[in-house]
């Protein structure tokens, strides 16, 4: 299979980036692991529910957009596939069982981002779920995460969830904010003149005005026997770390995390793209320049993979990305693609003040996780303790890299998606040492599970 321009995820960024390239008459195929458009962003309900769009907020409005505009476009989709491995400009696809390559001539990587893996106590146990894991829930099938949910982190993804949450008929036992108002103040001028995301706000604050919300706490363990089935929450201190004498403890069935996210970075370090360490996010983002090329001539990046700045952002750097990528094959002229991209930079520049002040002021502080108990789990899949870690540490490991090979953290079926960053931060930790020092593992195909015979197979 071949394409002029392969775009990779179908979120706000992806089909933004379609659009654009495709309006330069470059066939265009637009692929992501889901069934249905949207990604992260614009999740939508089940095809069995009526999509009520007066409900809808203006970005999911902008997303119904999109939708229909992929729709009316000579964009091809493919849905339901996965991006295992890439070599070069060649993609290897999994879908409906089947492996097979597709050869583009520049790729638009806008992957999207997942949630941030936190480790404590009790954290494994069922019921204890991320904030996007009980969105969808909520979102797509219209049930409840739980009938008493607790939901716990920090920034303004807790009020879209716990609205979502709401609608289902579920009780929120509390909101847990381990920031206080008091920090937003410092805030305040990068504020100014984003008025929708302030119309927003106030909607959300409205839908929650009855939730009780805790400031300036954070989660300390979830208790229960073969199920969550209460938690215990701490006041910290501008650094997260717990104040003694502040634990509270909830009954409840369900708890949702949410401490910001993690770039799906996979693809793009196939590609050999390189990145760069964020301070606030405390994670690796893919660089770029002004037109959202990375290191890699025609390959570009759009989204969450380059920061996390929300849909907004996401869909202006699509539409550079889509540009810059038709530029790159000759399809639109250098001059003609710079008056192009000139009101989406602009646009991005002004969404970017908020975004930017939202990872400071929301970043995740080293009490989140700073005295981690040994006998807790960091590697899931392999069921590697933090105690395991820290004494590969203290026996001489100092990369990601060796403790995968010491204790298999990261070999399982997430491929380290769920543990390299907690891995990262408890060797620091152990260490004394910055965690940006630490050197980034390199993600090995395939990126995700994929059936082996297919693989065998591949065309």
């Amino acid at each position: 299979m071949k394409a002029e321009i392969a775009v990779i995820g179908g979120g706000p960024g992806g089909m933004s980036a379609a659009l654009a390239a495709s309006k330069s008459g470059a066939h265009v195929v637009l692929m992501d692991e889901y069934t249905r458009l949207g990604g992260q962003f614009f999740k939508r309900a089940a095809s069995d529910f009526e999509l009520a769009t007066s409900q809808l907020s203006a970005e999911h409005r902008a997303g119904e957009e999109l939708r229909k505009g992929i729709a009316a476009s000579k964009v091809e989709v493919l849905s339901g596939t996965l991006v295992w491995a890439v070599f070069g400009k060649t993609l290897m696809l999994y879908r409906e069982g089947r492996s097979f390559p597709l050869e583009a001539g520049a790729v638009v990587i806008a992957a999207g981002a997942y949630d941030r893996p936190v480790a404590f106590p009790g954290w494994t146990l069922p019921g204890v779920m991320s904030a996007g894991g009980a969105q969808t829930i909520a979102r797509t099938q219209w049930v409840k995460p739980g009938s008493r949910i607790l939901i716990a982190g920090a920034g303004p993804f807790v009020m879209p969830v716990a609205q979502q949450v709401l609608r289902t008929g579920a009780e929120i036992v509390a909101i847990v904010e381990a920031t206080r108002p008091a920090e937003w103040l410092r805030y305040a001028g990068s504020l100014w003149g984003q008025w929708p995301r302030f119309r927003e706000a106030f909607k959300y604050w409205q839908s929650l005005r009855q939730v009780p919300v805790l400031y300036g706490h954070k989660v300390m363990r979830a208790i229960g026997t073969g199920q969550v089935e209460a938690v215990e929450i701490a006041a910290v201190d501008n650094a997260w770390r717990a104040l003694p004498g502040t634990l509270k403890r909830y009954e409840v069935d369900a708890l949702a995390i949410a401490y910001g996210f993690l770039p799906n970075i996979e693809a793009a370090d196939g590609c050999g793209c390189e990145m760069r360490w964020d301070p606030y996010g405390q994670t690796w983002f893919v660089r770029h320049d002004s037109d959202m090329g990375t290191s890699v001539p025609g390959v570009y990046a759009a989204g969450e993979i380059t920061g996390i700045a929300g849909s907004a952002v996401a869909m202006e750097e699509g539409r550079i990305a889509g540009v810059s990528a038709a530029e790159f094959l000759g399809r639109i002229p250098t001059a003609e693609a710079e008056r192009l991209r000139a009101p989406f930079m602009k646009s991005r520049r002004h969404l970017m003040r908020f975004a930017d002040a939202l990872s400071e002021c929301f970043r995740p502080r080293p009490g989140l996780w700073e005295g981690l108990e040994d006998a807790t789990t960091v590697c899931r899949c392999e069921e590697v303790t933090a105690g395991d870690v820290r004494s590969c540490v203290r026996a001489g490991c100092s990369t990601v890299k060796a403790i995968k090979d010491w204790t298999r953290a990261g070999m399982g079926p997430c491929q380290g998606r769920i543990c390299r960053n907690l891995v990262a931060q408890l060797i620091a930790e152990e260490a004394s040492t910055n965690i940006a020092s630490i050197p980034r593992p390199r993600i090995r195909p395939p990126f995700k599970p994929v059936a082996f015979d297919a693989m065998a197979q591949s065309e």
